[in-house]
């Protein structure tokens, strides 16, 4: 995964399924659930700060 994540750790941090991840990364899904999406939306931001904070490694 791009960001440093495996799609373990995302699963994990956003509280969705690898397959759901996987299936979103792969385009295998056309229109995904709204709180899906809501879960992954909020979870990579609240990631994003956190990183932010940390500074370059």
């Amino acid at each position: 995964m791009r960001g440093g994540l495996t799609q373990q750790q995302l699963a994990d941090f956003a509280a969705l399924s690898v397959r759901t991840i996987r299936d979103l990364e792969h385009g295998r899904v056309e229109r995904p659930r709204q709180d899906t999406l809501r879960l992954l939306a909020r979870n990579v931001v609240t990631l994003a700060r956190i990183v932010d904070m940390k500074g370059p490694c």
